[in-house]
């Protein structure tokens, strides 16, 4: 066989360089992704690796500056700062802001105090308008738990689930015992605002409940129960700011994850349609991607090593950044 020429040789390896650098750049956006966890500091586990592997380059803030247990206003000043210094260090006016489970209501009080840093929001798996169902029982039964009170069965089974989550979903680096009026205050935020008992604690404390949290941070939110928000928003300077979102409906997706057990304690408090923390219509937020993905609340950051069943997460938020990416984001 005759050896190619090395005019050829060129072309050929530079028809390689040209593919491979589109396959590196299939994620890269022209602002960074910022990843913000949830309550309980549960970590993305090999997003950022995959997002980074395509070419998109993240702020993911360190664990320990974000408070774990904490209301979202609370939460969202140290994610302003977070966010400022992720700016600086890239020389960019605003990030893509991923926010999962209170991490997307951390989002809408930026949004709404300093929307001028944000390029886009994307919630995931957040109980926003609908709250969660696990919130008011637990409140109710850790509160007379401290007032040496019985708590119903209901109540019990409530404390118990949420209290079994925080062994398999949070960081295992978090304060323990928690902060109780920091885990007090975050599920005040997640109240119906209905139960009277839950309620009544809620207000002796000053605290938000859901719809007046809902209320003060309306940002992103769909009009109707089951809508869709808004796909986006004016910053300053009539720029726009996108708002995405997506959740799941799927509680137990592998058998050889054991959280998936625990999910299932806390899908008791929800709805039909539930990851096992948010329901189906309550993680609506901005543009609905898509609310019914196949995996639990846990699996929606790709939790627990990678045990999610069939599907693989991350490619979701791969293409995501590609779609950002599209809208010169």
């Amino acid at each position: 066989m005759a050896r190619p020429s090395s005019a050829l040789w060129v072309g050929a390896l530079t028809i390689g360089t040209v593919a491979v650098a589109r396959a590196d750049d299939f994620a890269t956006t022209k602002y960074p992704i910022f990843l913000a966890e949830g309550f309980g500091g549960g970590d993305y586990y090999l997003v950022e690796e995959t997002l980074e592997a395509s070419g998109a380059t993240v702020c993911d803030q360190a664990d320990d500056q974000v408070p774990h247990f904490a209301g979202s206003e609370q939460r969202a000043a140290v994610l302003i700062t977070q966010i400022e210094a992720c700016r600086s260090e890239h020389g960019v006016s605003a990030v893509n802001f991923i926010g999962y489970s209170q991490g997307g209501e951390d989002a809408r009080v930026i949004l709404k105090k300093r929307p001028d840093l944000l390029a886009s929001v994307t919630t995931v798996g957040t109980a926003h308008r609908g709250s969660s169902g696990l919130a008011d029982p637990f409140i109710v039964c850790a509160t007379k738990q401290q007032l040496g009170v019985p708590c119903t069965a209901q109540e019990q089974g409530a404390f118990d689930a949420f209290v079994a989550l925080g062994a398999v979903g949070g960081d295992p680096d978090a304060p323990i015992p928690p902060d109780p009026i920091g885990v007090l205050r975050a599920q005040c935020q997640f109240s119906s605002g209905t139960n009277v008992l839950a309620l009544a604690v809620c207000l002796a404390q000053g605290f938000d409940v859901g719809p007046t949290f809902d209320l003060k941070y309306p940002q992103g939110l769909p009009l109707s129960s089951c809508g869709e928000g808004p796909a986006f928003i004016y910053a300053p300077g009539f720029r726009k700011v996108h708002l995405f979102s997506w959740g799941g409906t799927a509680v137990l997706t592998d058998p050889a994850d054991p959280s998936d057990a625990v999910l299932q304690g806390t899908a008791a408090f929800q709805g039909p349609e539930s990851d096992g923390l948010a329901e189906r219509c309550s993680n609506h937020f901005g543009k609905v991607l898509r609310d019914d993905h196949p995996w639990n609340h846990l699996d929606l950051i790709n939790m627990r090593e990678g045990l999610t069943g069939a599907s693989d997460p991350t490619v979701v938020y791969r293409e995501h950044a590609h779609r950002l990416k599209l809208l010169g984001l």
